[in-house]
């Protein structure tokens, strides 16, 4: 699983990830990137859950896939991701996200794909999202208390890797960096804005799980 926080609006959306990895068992795996600029169709995917079925979609829609815009995606993918899924063991949870832009519409907007809805198309209401969830009030809280969205971004998944850290069941598993991407109709960039405290720590479990495997 991960932590996946975004900002989504007609003309602007902003997608923030971290990159740990995590094992079966929860142990840390390695550090990957989770967020895939596609500006040819103008459209940020993302996801959480099966690592290998988001690649493997990754792959798809850069060589099966003739599309300009986030639309003609959104009308195979529900076809695509069953087809990717039905690969893995049932209890692997998958969940897709598409960010982009709409020709037909002339705006951004976004859609969800999830397994437990059989990777339906759901459109994405406006607005900020937090997976793992966060209180609206303390979003809001947050965000009257930075004076740009980069650093509430980064406020808001520290508080969502300090609640994952106690926890001694159901884990997320959080943690490396922070990577964030940036979009409107033609503009896209992508960053590490931030690096947890304890990266270090992480790393060395990385290796320590590699050498004992």
């Amino acid at each position: 699983m991960t932590a996946l926080n975004f900002i989504l609006t007609e003309q602007e959306i902003v997608v923030s990830m971290d990159t740990l990895a995590s094992r079966e068992d929860k142990e840390p795996f390695k550090f990957v990137s989770k967020i895939f600029p596609l500006p040819h169709i103008r459209t940020i995917m993302c996801g959480t859950g099966n690592l290998e079925l988001l690649l493997n979609w990754h792959i798809i829609i850069q060589t099966k896939i003739v599309s300009r815009d986030i639309e003609y995606v959104d009308r195979y993918a529900t076809q695509f991701l069953r087809e990717l899924d039905s690969k893995y063991p049932d209890e692997l949870s998958a969940t897709v996200y598409h960010f982009g832009y709409s020709e037909k519409e002339d705006k951004l907007k976004g859609y969800a794909y999830r397994k437990e809805k059989q990777f339906e198309s759901e459109l994405m209401v406006y607005g900020i999202g937090t997976k793992p969830p966060l209180e609206t009030e303390l979003v809001y809280t947050i965000f009257d208390n930075n004076d740009n969205y980069d650093k509430a971004l980064i406020e808001m998944m520290e508080e969502q890797k300090r609640r994952d850290d106690i926890k001694t069941e159901d884990k997320v598993g959080i943690g490396g960096e922070i990577q964030m991407c940036v979009m409107n109709t033609n503009f896209f960039t992508i960053a590490i804005v931030h690096r947890f405290a304890d990266y270090e720590e992480t790393y060395r479990k990385v290796m320590a799980n590699l050498r004992a495997d």
